[in-house]
């Protein structure tokens, strides 16, 4: 019988029986003739570990490392022991990679070769995100050193995030803001020094460097904004067949390109609307299908009639002209009709360039 009751115990406390249990527990020795079974069992468990490690991403790179750091840190598993099973388990997992994808690819490939290199995002994704705050950033590490609280663990995060293969500025849009505010810092310090000889040209090179900041985000975004013509196109093919009452189901095919650009579940309608983003059909299949309307980025599909097409953004001109910056378009998304439906056959669209 226990000396306290379990319910006056504190959640901290050991009731007697848990103290027998542990007592038992330490008492309790590993028999002879299953030594032999812990030592292979623990070198199966590390190269499982560093197998799936180096190949699943890293999340398990996070928790395997927690794992390692664990063994080394109680000795469970030596330096030596484990730098040379990291080194053989490596060498397996690439050679299996890159075998596997060699045969796939019909080349020789290592897909983390193929992503982009270390420096991308301080040479690629900051400057083109950050524009004319990149290099006030970066000015205000050496104006004032009262920055380097912030700059150096937001450096620190994206120098640790380059040793990904795989890189995307979304992995790093937190550190756009951090960034920002160091550069909005420097401007406010070449504002109030302007009078000075070379700060003055500090401040003009800075004006300069505003304008033309403000000109790449005019001219981003308005080609931002001409690049959904599948959405666009959608939302005009509702328009023009909505005024039509039919209990017949209209299909709608959306291809891949259309769906990459601008395609949402939110512009969908309710019944008798249906729509399929079924990849693989070839062209000359399609009029076997009960589609009743396309939207692909192919001009001429048999079968069916070009109803309409909607432009996209194509490049950017730069004139003598007002406005300087001019968007060009092209045809991206072409809406086809079933020349045997009947909506088709008895309305009348603009066609198709």
């Amino acid at each position: 019988m226990a000396s306290k009751n379990s319910e006056t115990l504190q959640p901290w406390e050991l009731t007697e029986d848990d103290k027998s249990l542990l007592l038992n527990f330490r008492k309790t020795s590993v028999k002879p003739e299953e030594a032999s079974n812990i030592a292979p069992t623990r070198v199966r468990h590390r190269v499982l570990l560093r197998t799936h490690g180096p190949d699943d991403g890293e999340s398990l790179q996070e928790l395997t490392q927690e794992r390692r750091s664990y063994n080394l840190t109680s000795k469970s598993v030596s330096l030596w022991n484990a730098v040379k099973c990291c080194i053989s388990t490596a060498f397996l997992c690439i050679g299996l990679t890159m075998l596997v994808d060699t045969i796939m690819w019909g080349r020789v490939l290592w897909p983390e070769l193929e992503t982009h290199a270390f420096h991308w995002y301080f040479t690629s994704a900051l400057p083109r995100s950050l524009l004319v705050a990149y290099p006030l950033c970066m000015l205000a590490a050496l104006l004032d050193r009262r920055i380097w609280q912030y700059i150096v663990p937001v450096f620190s995060f994206v120098l640790l995030y380059s040793k990904l293969p795989h890189k995307e500025l979304r992995f790093i849009i937190g550190a756009i803001p951090i960034f920002n505010v160091s550069a909005a810092i420097t401007a406010s310090r070449i504002y109030k020094n302007r009078k000075k000889t070379l700060w003055r040209w500090l401040y003009i090179m800075m004006l300069v460097s505003i304008l033309v900041s403000l000109g790449c985000s005019i001219m981003t975004f308005m080609a931002s904004y001409e690049n959904y013509p599948g959405g666009y196109a959608l939302k005009t093919l509702h328009r023009a067949v909505g005024s039509v009452n039919t209990t017949r189901d209209k299909w709608v095919h959306i291809d891949p390109f259309a769906a990459m650009n601008g395609v949402s579940r939110f512009l969908e309608n309710n019944s008798p609307w249906r729509y399929s983003k079924e990849e693989g059909i070839t062209l000359a299949a399609y009029h076997t299908r009960n589609f009743a309307y396309l939207l692909s980025e192919h001009s001429k599909i048999d079968g069916f009639q070009c109803l309409f097409s909607v432009d996209g953004f194509s490049k950017v001109h730069l004139g003598i002209g007002f406005p300087p910056i001019v968007t060009l378009k092209e045809p991206k998304v072409y809406v086809h009709g079933n020349i045997r439906h009947e909506d088709v056959a008895h309305s009348n669209w603009s066609g198709c360039p």
